[in-house]
């Protein structure tokens, strides 16, 4: 991904300081940001960024995130409020329903509530880029 942004010095530099305000800097747990990385990655189809992450998630002891995603009960109400806010984004981004912005609102502060939504936005962003552009990911971290 980094190579193909390469080829334009701009976007690459964009790309880094937007990317370093958002994740891995900012103020919201890394895991929440993982979730959302990896739920918003699964419904785009996106192998670079969710195999990717789900190889990032193993190596700081987070292996168990498909099951998470999976059953949102396993979640804290925090992580399970930003999931919920990612998807309803994700599904329409012009009818999220009042009771998860409720919801995200009871266990978010409003710089969170902005610094998640950028996330989301960033990674669908990163995700349409990889796909269009086919680029992919062969288990590179950890190796």
């Amino acid at each position: 991904m980094l190579q193909a942004m390469s080829l334009r010095p701009e976007l690459l530099r964009a790309f880094g300081v937007m990317s370093e305000a958002i994740y891995p800097g900012g103020t919201v747990e890394r895991e929440i940001k993982e979730l959302i990385i990896i739920d918003v990655s699964r419904r785009n189809q996106c192998q670079f960024c969710e195999a990717s992450h789900l190889d990032m998630c193993r190596d700081i002891g987070l292996s168990d995130m498909p099951a998470r995603l999976d059953d949102l009960q396993l979640l804290s109400p925090r992580a399970r409020a930003a999931v919920e806010w990612e998807r309803a984004i994700v599904a329409d981004s012009n009818r999220v329903p009042e009771s998860v912005a409720a919801k995200l609102h009871e266990h978010f502060s409003e710089p969170e509530i902005v610094e998640v939504t950028a996330l989301i936005g960033l990674i669908s962003m990163l995700n349409l880029f990889n796909n269009a552009l086919q680029v992919r990911y062969d288990h590179d971290y950890g190796r």
